[in-house]
């Protein structure tokens, strides 16, 4: 999978003290090469501080829409993509904030892409085209047991990946996760409750 990024902007942390504080719009999508309907989540900073809402990031709930999320989302805006400056490819709000690809589509090389968003309050914002620079494949995934610099062990997970066209610099990985915990003394009984009474306790 190729990914890329564009409208990256650093902000003083301090802006969020600010008694005049101006709520800026963040913008988060990642666009790939896999033919699927691609995903962009609209949201606005805000300097309210929230220290009920579990904050524990759970991958089933896509950001910004949890149910006891505090993210203040950007509804009702219009969101397109337009490829070689010419095409557009619509995007729809299928929850608050979450603006789906009306169509599957994949980046491809030697085109360029432009986020184009309008917002419910007319504020219009337009990403620096940019273009895929290059393709990889992985070859192989395998794991070694290792010991780190602070005499902990673990696992080290090694990636072997070969260029298929462009120069391809940037990478990111995702997977999902799976283990098996084998308790140490085992027993095949089942556990029986007699006698039991809940209001002794």
């Amino acid at each position: 999978m190729v990914i890329f990024v564009s409208c990256l902007e650093e902000i003083d942390l301090e802006t969020f003290a600010e008694e005049n504080f101006v709520p800026s719009l963040v913008v988060e999508s990642t666009l790939s090469d896999e033919l699927k309907n691609q995903v962009v989540y609209l949201s606005r900073t805000d300097v309210r501080t929230d220290l009920e809402t579990d904050t524990i990031y759970n991958p089933f709930v896509p950001l910004g829409i949890g149910p006891r999320d505090s993210v203040t989302v950007e509804g009702n805006a219009q969101v397109r993509v337009r490829v070689n400056g010419v095409n557009d490819i619509n995007f729809l709000e299928a929850e608050p904030g979450t603006y789906i690809s009306e169509v599957p589509f994949a980046v491809e090389s030697n085109n360029s892409y432009e986020l184009f968003i309008q917002t419910a309050d007319g504020s219009s914002y337009r990403s620096d085209p940019v273009a895929l620079t290059g393709k990889a494949e992985l070859t192989n995934i395998y794991a070694e047991r290792m010991t780190n610099e602070f005499g902990i062990e673990g696992v080290a997970i090694y990636i072997d990946g070969n260029e298929l066209e462009g120069d391809a610099k940037n990478y990111r990985y995702t997977f999902d996760e799976t283990y098996k915990i084998i308790a140490p003394v085992w027993d095949d009984e089942e556990f029986r409750l007699t006698n039991y009474d809940p209001c002794a306790l």
